[in-house]
């Protein structure tokens, strides 16, 4: 009997330390991504990487949420400082084959 409420009691602990699944980006979100970063000149590579970071580290919500914003609002946004320092460590540290 006690080892069933304990072991109910772990599910329940695990379950609650878990948190919420952060949703997925749409693969449409990716390709755009990658498609406006080439357009810019950055190399395919640096862009992949660069979306990896992104996707690895911020909520496809908040990506959202900034993609939404005028131009001008997006300038000085703290994710574009993020992004921006993504492609830095992309371009100086690039994956190896």
């Amino acid at each position: 009997m006690h080892l069933r409420f304990i072991l109910a009691a772990l599910l329940l602990v695990g379950a609650c330390q878990r948190g919420p699944e952060k949703a997925a980006y749409a693969p449409s979100t990716e390709a755009n991504f990658v498609r406006a970063c080439e357009a810019q000149g950055t190399a395919q590579a640096v862009c992949a990487c660069t979306w990896q970071k992104i996707s690895a580290s911020v909520a496809s919500e908040e990506f959202a949420a900034f993609e939404r914003l005028p131009a001008s609002a997006r300038a000085n946004h703290a994710l574009q400082a993020r992004i921006t320092r993504f492609a830095q460590d992309c371009q100086r540290y690039p994956a190896t084959p």
